[in-house]
């Protein structure tokens, strides 16, 4: 869709929900999967989020206003919904709160390790579902598709695999080498049997919010899914390890008190 179109309907969009008292809007362009606008209506800020016509990501878009609502819950810090998912010329939307702060990425503090891996545990306090798999958008709910591979073990030992065939095709022969040793010696200890919890699974610098040293919001829910607490930890872990904020003990202990 061009620029235009894209711009043009988010202006109708948003000046059907909130007629005059729209004052500004603007589209928000970086590392963002669906059609995003800041708007300005009164005196609130707010966000409003369109999908494209495919359908994994208007799934995704579901998800993610699905899990804001199993979030307030536990009074996280996550955007309050102004709309649930509406439809427009056949585009699925919403809008919700714009949370103050700037995302980690921009405004790191490493004071904040302890309370990530805090916020986190929160998020893992949400435990309503039977299996591991993926979430699917079902009515107002999330429902567990189950892995195709039967269960979160092989559906780990699949992925790590194919990773490591993408690696030695793209020539770092070693490392592939190196995690297949790695996994052949050690996935059995991978669990099969455990209590399924929901799972950012992309708590990264990115997806944080901070101001003042204090964390405002947790967003971007597009790809929870129910799986394993201790993976999800170490996958927000590992983000910031990738970004350079060595921060993993800090983050671990911040979630162990939260947890227990």
């Amino acid at each position: 869709m061009a620029n235009g179109n894209r711009d043009e309907l988010g202006a109708k969009i948003a000046k059907e929900e909130f007629g005059s008292k729209l004052s500004e809007i603007k589209l928000v362009a970086d590392g963002l999967i669906h059609q995003t606008y800041s708007l300005t209506a009164g005196r609130s800020k707010y966000i409003l989020q369109i999908s494209d016509r495919k359908d994994s990501r208007e799934k995704a878009l579901e998800r993610k206003v699905h899990a804001f609502a199993l979030a307030e819950k536990l009074d996280l810090p996550t955007p309050e919904l102004i709309t649930p998912i509406n439809s427009f010329q056949n585009r699925k939307y919403y809008i919700a709160e714009k949370l103050p702060g700037k995302s980690l990425r921009e405004n790191f503090d490493s004071k904040l390790a302890s309370e990530i891996g805090g916020r986190l545990a929160e998020i893992h306090r949400i435990q309503d579902f039977e299996k591991a798999g993926h979430l699917k958008p079902k009515e107002n709910s999330l429902e567990v598709s189950p892995f195709e591979e039967g269960n979160l073990k092989n559906h780990v030992i699949r992925q790590v695999k194919e990773d490591a065939e993408r690696l030695e095709k793209n020539g770092f022969q070693q490392i592939s080498t190196q995690i297949n040793r790695f996994f052949d010696k050690h996935h059995e200890k991978l669990p099969s049997n455990f209590k399924p919890v929901l799972c950012h699974n992309d708590c990264s610098p990115d997806n944080i919010l901070a101001e003042d040293r204090e964390i405002t919001g947790i967003i971007d829910f597009d790809y929870v899914y129910s799986g394993h607490n201790q993976r999800d930890l170490v996958k927000s872990a590992n983000s910031f390890w990738l970004e350079g904020y060595y921060i993993r003990e800090e983050l671990y202990t911040g979630y162990q008190k939260r947890i227990t």
